[in-house]
């Protein structure tokens, strides 16, 4: 490697990482300004152990002291995964939970360089990390959300599945289900190995189990479950940026012309509704293609697009999840440096600072409640290029081969 590429990639590489330093010591400076997220969690507990109703604002303020306005709207078992933060003030939970956060975040860079992403490039996919779909990783660190724990679970679960663990992947898949259950839709993975008994076995386990996990819980309180849906509806209806999906695509055309046919009452639902069971359909059979080919990783990379195109909800810090897809795509489709580069920062554009700038004093470039905020969706029109590609089979591994040497096919 020529002295001046070595030079400018360790560069990259000392500039990717104090972005990184930068960002953690600018939240450790605004302090409880970021990581909003954990508030609901943290005081959730709290009132759940007081005896109080963890889905009631008022019971949230109650035990915080302050005029929160976020919801706590996850299964009651989850209070228990943050009950050990309530043993600490909520400064030193703070500090807790942002270090939690980062060592998950460590965790998910090496899964995803051992096993799926081994021969990519380690800057671009830095690169990738830091700003990739609309800056999700970093949006996560900032917000306080579960999400980083949700997409290392899940990502181990796909390793335990290209290794033919399959009570492993099931466990890990139940756990990343415990927040929000549409997770558990990876468990129809487990159709797809040679031991089809075995693997129906194991999905029918996994989906008792959680079950029974989050409904065991409220067989002593049954009204919470009605609270449950009321703080769900109560948590508001994001798009654009916040949420970029199809459906919330919908929502905002409707809302911008409410006297066109999109205006009118269940549309926008209905249209959904035919728009995930055609990217189903097409994904059904590249599935069935991947599964005939043995190419494990070539099938969970198109499980995993097609779940991120197909969700009516996929909050911004949740586009973590196609990261890999994408840096797969890009590798396996591009073979001079200069072009990879190009596509990743194709990935990384930040839509979000035309409308949130960082500087207050000055105007957003576009507003999100106009027309032209619908270039907020930029992530979700991504992962559906990302989808056609894999669908198309532009993008898949070597017939037999994977990132990882030695990787059975399921």
């Amino acid at each position: 490697m020529p002295r001046l590429t070595r030079l400018a990639r360790i560069v990259g590489h000392v500039a990717i990482a104090l972005a990184w330093v930068g960002i953690v010591a600018w939240m450790r400076w605004r302090g409880l300004n970021y990581q909003w997220d954990l508030w609901p969690f943290y005081y959730g507990a709290k009132a759940w152990a007081s005896g109080l109703d963890p889905y009631s604002l008022e019971a949230l303020r109650e035990v915080s002291g302050e005029e929160g306005d976020l919801w706590f709207r996850y299964p009651l078992i989850t209070l228990y995964l943050f009950r050990p933060l309530t043993w600490f003030s909520y400064e030193t939970a703070w500090c807790i939970w942002l270090g939690l956060k980062l060592a998950a975040l460590g965790g998910l860079l090496v899964v995803w360089r051992s096993t799926f992403l081994r021969d990519t490039d380690g800057l671009l996919m830095s690169f990738a990390v830091l700003l990739g779909f609309n800056g999700a990783m970093p949006w996560d660190i900032c917000a306080g959300n579960k999400a980083i724990f949700e997409q290392l679970l899940l990502w181990l679960g796909f390793v335990a599945l290209v290794r033919g663990y399959l009570w492993q992947f099931s466990a890990t898949t139940v756990a990343s289900s415990l927040f929000n259950v549409t997770p558990a839709a990876f468990l129809s993975l487990l159709l797809s190995v040679q031991e089809r008994k075995r693997g129906i076995t194991v999905m029918a386990c996994a989906i008792v189990v959680l079950v029974l996990l989050v409904a065991v819980p409220y067989a002593g309180r049954p009204e919470l479950l009605d609270s449950m849906i009321h703080s769900n509806m109560n948590s508001g209806l994001h798009g654009g940026t916040d949420n970029p999906t199809f459906m919330a695509l919908l929502n905002d055309c409707a809302y911008f012309w409410p006297s066109s046919f999109i205006g009118l009452k269940h549309v926008p639902f209905m249209l959904w509704a035919l728009y995930a069971a055609v990217i189903i359909g097409f994904s059904f059979r590249a599935l069935m293609q991947a599964v005939k080919r043995g190419d494990t990783v070539g099938l969970l990379m198109l499980a995993v697009i097609t779940y991120v195109v197909v969700m009516p909800r996929m909050m911004l810090y949740t586009y973590i999840l196609p990261i890999p897809p994408a840096l797969l795509a890009v590798h396996h489709l591009f073979q001079r440096f200069s072009h990879r580069l190009i596509a990743v920062a194709v990935l990384s554009f930040p839509v979000r600072l035309l409308f949130d700038l960082p500087f207050g004093e000055f105007p957003s470039v576009l507003s999100a409640l106009s027309p032209w905020g619908l270039i907020g969706y930029y992530s979700w029109l991504l992962a559906l290029v990302l989808w056609g590609l894999y669908v198309t089979g532009k993008v898949k591994l070597p017939e037999g081969k994977s990132d990882e040497d030695g990787i059975a096919a399921v």
